[in-house]
């Protein structure tokens, strides 16, 4: 039934998806973090009265391989949520085969206890017409004693 198709190993692999999910969600956050916090010390240096072309220079360097190193670590991302989105489609599938085999069980039981009431019903009402053939055996050979007496 369910439990048999549930293995340690699939149980696995959902929660490495599940895993692979979050940690995407927590690389995209901390690159939203590092190119914002760059770009805001680039607002403080150009504000300030005392800065240097080099220093700007410098820092747009940074910014520049921020964006790009971002870029690369969304790009991996994708690629891991393509991967990842191809096993939700095999798990949805597996979901809904697991749960029409649920249905047809619960189905093949529904139906099994109709035939076990329907049964037990059959088996009672032989009880009763068996009851019912000894006692009228039982009175026919009361009254077929009470004639022969009688003759």
């Amino acid at each position: 039934m369910i439990c048999q198709d549930m293995s340690t190993e699939k149980i696995k692999n959902f929660l490495r998806a599940m895993y692979k999910v979050k940690k995407g969600e927590i690389k995209r956050e901390q690159n939203r973090k590092n190119i914002s916090s760059h770009i805001n010390k680039i607002k403080k240096i150009t504000l300030s009265k005392k800065f240097n072309k080099m220093t700007i220079e410098d820092e747009f360097k940074k910014l520049e391989d921020n964006v790009n190193n971002a870029l690369e670590k969304e790009k991996k991302i994708i690629e891991e949520q393509k991967h990842g989105s191809d096993m939700i489609t095999v798990l949805k599938n597996r979901l809904d085969r697991i749960e029409k085999k649920i249905e047809m069980e619960r189905e093949k039981k529904e139906s099994l206890e109709q035939i076990k009431s329907a049964l037990q019903k059959i088996h009672e009402e032989v009880k009763i017409r068996k009851k019912n053939r000894e006692k009228k055996k039982s009175r026919e050979k009361e009254l077929e004693e009470k004639i022969s007496r009688k003759i």
